[in-house]
C-alpha cells in the first residue's frame, strides 16, 4: 500500500466514524484497533450519513484493516483533507454526491445563496451555472465528474507541489466544490505577498524579460517595479483598447516597456473580443462576435529569452501555453498562470507544461474573493 493509499484508508475512517455516529453498536462491535482509529478522527467537514448500505460499509472496514496493518505515519490535517476528497468521490456514487451537495448548499440562508447563484451565472462561461436543478452543464455536474474520473491527476498534481500553502489551496477548493463552505475560500487565501511575486518561491534579477498577458492597465507592471524593480525589457499584451490607452499612460515614464495591443494563442491570426458585462478586466479572446483582435504565438512574437511568464488570459491560456512551447522548453522562465477559468484548468495546464518539460516545481497560491475558488494562480520555478 503506498502513501496516498493510506491517507485514503485514513479518510474512509473519518467517515465510517460520521456515518455510525447514530449507531454506538456499529462502532463498540468493531474489533478494538479499527474502533479506536474511527473513534480518534475528527473531520467536521462533511457527515455522510445517507451512507448506511452495510455492504459499502463493510468494504470500507476491510480497507481501513489493510491501512492499519501498513504501519505508516500519521498525515498531517491538509494531507488528510484532501484524500478525503479524493476517496469520497471513489466511494460514493455520482447522484449521492450531488445530492449531498445540494443538501449543503439549500442549507444556507436564502440571501447567500442568492449571492452564489448570481455569482455563478456571472461567469457561468467560467464553471458553469450553479443551478440545483441538475442540469448536466452545471457547475456541480461538472466537478462531481472531475471528481470522479480525473482522481489520479489531482493526486498527480498534489504530489507535484512544493510545499503545504499549496496543497491546502488544491484541497481546500476540492472540498468547497463538495459543501460550498466559503471558510474554506478564506482559509486559503494568500494575505503575505501580491498576486506574482511571492519572494517565497521567486528569485529576480536586473536581467529579467518579463511577458505580461493580460496586462489590463499596466498594474502588474507597475507592482512588479515597485516590489523588485530591477528588469531588462517588459513586454505588456492587452486586448482592450481602453485599457491598453490607460497602460500607455501609466508607464510613460518608464524605460524598456513595449506594449502591445494582441492576444496570445497557439498560432497566428485573427480573433475577436468578447466584451464582459461586469467588468473589462474580463474581457475574453472567442472565435466570433466582438471586435477584431490579432493574436500571436510568443514563440513567433518575441526572439529574445523570456525569464518571467505571466498569463491572466480569460480561458485563453491553454492555448497560449501552446503557443509559447519554445520558449519553456528552451528558455524555462519562471511561470505565473491563472488556472481558474474552468473547472479543469488547475488539472490540465499544468499536465500541458509537465508534457514540454517535466523538471518544473509547482506552487498554487489563491487571492480569490468568497463566493468561488478564484484568482488561483499555478506557479512554476
Amino acid at each position: 500500500m503506498n502513501h496516498a493509499e493510506y491517507l485514503g484508508m485514513l479518510s474512509l475512517a473519518d467517515a465510517i466514524r460520521q456515518s455510525a455516529t447514530d449507531d454506538s453498536t456499529l462502532i463498540n462491535d468493531l474489533p478494538s484497533d479499527i474502533s479506536d482509529v474511527v473513534k480518534g478522527i475528527n473531520i467536521t467537514l462533511f457527515k455522510v450519513q445517507y451512507l448506511e448500505n452495510i455492504h459499502t460499509l463493510n468494504q470500507w472496514l476491510s480497507r481501513v484493516g489493510d491501512f492499519l496493518s501498513s504501519q505508516v505515519s500519521r498525515p498531517n490535517q491538509i494531507d488528510r483533507d484532501f484524500y478525503y476528497a479524493i476517496m469520497y468521490a471513489e466511494v460514493v456514487n455520482a447522484d449521492d454526491m450531488a445530492s449531498q451537495i445540494k443538501k449543503s448548499f439549500m442549507n444556507m440562508d436564502e440571501v447567500t445563496r442568492g449571492r452564489f447563484i448570481n455569482f455563478y451565472h456571472d461567469f457561468s462561461y467560467f464553471w458553469g451555472e450553479l443551478d440545483i436543478t441538475d442540469k448536466p452543464q452545471g457547475a456541480i455536474r461538472e466537478r462531481i465528474t472531475i471528481l470522479k474520473e480525473n482522481r489520479s491527476d489531482l493526486v498527480w498534481l498534489y504530489e507535484r507541489l512544493s510545499d503545504y500553502r499549496s496543497k491546502r489551496v488544491l484541497s481546500n477548493m476540492l472540498l468547497n466544490w463538495l459543501t460550498f463552505d466559503v471558510g474554506l475560500i478564506t482559509g486559503m487565501k494568500e494575505n503575505t505577498f501580491p498576486d506574482y511575486f511571492d519572494p517565497d518561491i521567486f528569485a529576480f534579477n536586473e536581467d529579467e524579460v518579463i511577458v505580461d498577458l493580460g496586462a489590463y492597465i499596466g498594474d502588474t507592471a507597475l507592482e512588479y517595479i515597485d516590489q523588485i524593480g530591477r528588469y531588462k525589457k517588459i513586454y505588456c499584451y492587452e486586448i482592450t483598447g481602453e485599457s491598453v490607452d490607460k497602460m500607455k499612460r501609466k508607464l510613460k515614464l518608464y524605460k524598456n516597456i513595449e506594449i502591445r495591443q494582441k492576444g496570445a494563442a497557439q498560432k497566428a491570426g485573427v480573433m475577436h473580443v468578447s466584451k464582459s458585462d461586469i467588468r473589462s478586466t474580463s474581457n475574453r479572446l472567442a472565435e466570433s462576435a466582438g471586435d477584431d483582435i490579432e493574436v500571436v504565438a510568443l514563440d513567433e512574437d518575441i526572439q529574445e529569452r523570456i525569464t518571467f511568464l505571466k498569463m491572466d488570459i480569460e480561458g485563453a491560456e491553454q492555448s497560449a501555453v501552446l503557443g509559447s512551447r519554445e520558449h519553456i522548453l528552451k528558455d524555462r522562465p519562471k511561470l505565473a498562470i491563472s488556472v481558474y477559468h474552468s473547472n479543469r484548468d488547475i488539472i490540465e495546464i499544468p499536465k500541458l507544461i509537465s508534457s514540454i518539460r517535466d523538471d518544473y516545481r509547482y506552487y498554487l497560491r489563491s487571492h480569490g474573493n468568497q463566493w468561488a475558488p478564484s484568482e488561483i494562480t499555478l506557479f512554476g520555478v
